[in-house]
């Protein structure tokens, strides 16, 4: 477990500098990281992935419901089909419940959601 050799006192910002040194297999190890590198680390590599979720318009059908945790009115949300040129006419949410509304087509249609934060 890395040991702070200096822990900042008085305002950190993300200049602040953390040194630190570890002891592994008997040799000494050293590092410096800024507080900034640190966040850019963390936001870079645990970002939230999108929530995907599929299901098929009917068809004959105009309307399509995804109920998911995930969907909320401050999320962003991205809707594909596996048919060049069909695109919602309509989205609203309300809860975790996304309807989307289509034209009617004469064939099933594949429909894929991205939820990201």
């Amino acid at each position: 477990m890395p040991i702070m050799s200096e822990l900042p006192s008085g305002t950190v910002n993300s200049n602040t500098v953390l040194a630190g040194t570890e002891n592994i297999n008997g040799s000494k190890k050293s590092a410096n990281f800024s507080i900034s590198s640190i966040l850019n680390y963390i936001s870079t590599y645990f970002q939230a992935k999108p929530v995907v979720l599929t299901s098929t318009l009917v068809a004959g059908y105009t309307e399509l419901e995804f109920n998911d945790a995930a969907i909320d009115s401050t999320k962003t949300i991205g809707v594909c089909t596996d048919v060049f040129g069909v695109n919602p006419t309509n989205m609203s949410v309300s809860g975790h419940v996304l309807t989307i509304t289509f034209d009617e087509w004469d064939s099933d249609i594949g429909v894929k959601v991205e939820v990201t934060s």
